[in-house]
């Protein structure tokens, strides 16, 4: 991921971060993803929040985003 496609996805992250806390809520994944040009569907969406550690986390940080962006951009170029 080159320097600007990682600044995308900051500014996108800090967008939905409402609180500045560093993180976003899972709920609000797909619309991130959304913005910077992939279309996951729900089973797409359910799948990257399972391998999330557990339903009880509800925030998502930046890295954990990022990860998670970059693992579906993979996918989509397979």
């Amino acid at each position: 991921m080159n320097d600007n496609k990682l600044n995308e996805c900051k500014t996108v992250f800090d967008i939905f971060d409402k609180d500045k806390d560093g993180k976003i809520a899972k709920k609000e994944l797909g619309d991130v993803i959304r913005i910077l040009g992939t279309y996951p569907s729900k089973n797409d969406l359910d799948k990257i929040n399972e391998t999330l550690k557990s339903d009880l986390i509800l925030m998502m940080n930046f890295y954990k985003f990022l990860k998670k962006f970059i693992q579906r951009k993979k996918v989509k170029m397979i």
